[in-house]
């Protein structure tokens, strides 16, 4: 759905009655708003940090550190200074 939204030119043109379909942007904004939600409720704030190696041409990213999170009420608090009341018409 959102690829098809992003290159909307390209799949209009393959599938015209899918480019005018009711509610595509809201459906569209529903699909980011639920990436954007997982992506905050799973945010990982883990700092990687590089080192430098022997056989390498440049510093080599050390994964081997403690996984940390952000504190909930620090991404709700967040999201809902993003946030927004949107009203949907109704379906005929």
């Amino acid at each position: 759905m959102l690829r098809r939204f992003i290159y909307f030119d390209h799949y209009a043109a393959l599938d015209p009655e899918w480019a005018n379909a009711p509610l595509l942007r809201e459906h569209t904004d529903h699909c980011l708003d639920m990436l954007r939600e997982l992506l905050m409720c799973r945010a990982d704030t883990t700092l990687i940090t590089y080192h430098w190696r022997k056989g390498f041409s440049g510093p080599v990213p050390d994964f081997s550190t403690r996984v940390s999170s952000i504190r909930t009420t620090l991404r709700k608090d967040r999201a809902d200074s993003y946030s927004k009341f949107v009203e949907i018409p109704k379906m005929s």
